[in-house]
């Protein structure tokens, strides 16, 4: 059984982790063999994502279970997927399993964590468990995570499209999703979603009035699944019905442990 995310982004360093049983009543005794390929040209990748420990001993007691885990870093210009093979190799069988990594591009590398303010702009402030993504959030694998998105709309009076985008390694509660006025008046509840728009998502939108509110607060509830650390991407403001980005806010690192 592979316990792995859905989707990753470049420069992200996720375990891959694998769970072994032994239903027997003798020790279970063999080799965790990992591998990495290009899925497109089916060449190997493995120093492309660090995958130093792709060979481990492993020892499981009798009617127990145990987690193999591989630490990897997911390399810069391999914005595509990525073929995985495990195999847990004994004398007395193989037993092996395989797939895909979805890698998604990191565009802020060469960026500074946050953009310059600007009266003419919105700000937005983005928080996890109440601290500033700038900031490392760290949190144990199972725990949970509140995320509050606040924008100020300073001179900014138009229409725009709210694009939050999710760090890999989490799950999403999508009827904790809300957006309230500086009157806490509600403008969007997630109960409006259905759950499968969001599962293995890495990003959703809404689409925001600013005439009617001058701060809107946007909060929702993610779970710590797989561990590693992951980047946080921004919470981004854009044109309505375009690409065109207006402003975002900081990026950040959570690692689960």
């Amino acid at each position: 059984m592979s316990v792995s995310p859905p989707f990753v982004r470049e420069g992200d360093k996720p375990f891959f982790q694998f769970l072994l049983t032994n239903s027997t009543k003798f020790d279970w005794t063999g080799t965790g063999h990992f591998t990495l390929n290009d899925s497109a040209t089916k060449e190997a990748v493995d120093g492309w994502f660090f995958n130093s420990l792709g060979n481990q001993y492993f020892t499981i007691d009798p009617l127990k279970k145990d987690y193999i885990r591989f630490p990897l870093e997911i390399p810069f210009n391999f914005n595509k997927k990525a073929q995985w093979k495990f195999c847990a190799n004994s004398i007395k069988d193989t037993l092996c399993s395989q797939g895909l990594l979805r890698i998604l591009p990191w565009p802020y590398e060469n960026e500074e964590s946050s953009l310059a303010q600007s009266a003419e702009l919105p700000i937005v402030r983005k928080k996890i468990n109440g601290v500033s993504v700038e900031d490392l959030v760290i949190v144990q694998s199972g725990g949970s995570l509140s995320v509050e998105v606040e924008i100020v709309r300073n001179q900014y009076t138009k229409q725009f499209e709210l694009k939050e985008n999710l760090p890999a390694g989490i799950s999403i509660d999508p009827e904790s999703l809300l957006v309230k006025g500086d009157r806490n008046n509600i403008l969007f509840e997630g109960k409006k979603l259905k759950k499968d728009e969001l599962e293995n998502a890495h990003d959703f939108i809404l689409k925001i009035d600013f005439n009617t509110a001058q701060i809107i607060r946007l909060s929702y509830q993610m779970r710590a699944i797989f561990p590693g650390t992951y980047h946080v991407p921004p919470t981004e403001l854009h044109v309505t019905n375009s690409t065109t980005l207006i402003t975002r806010s900081p990026v950040g690192l959570l690692t689960i442990e």
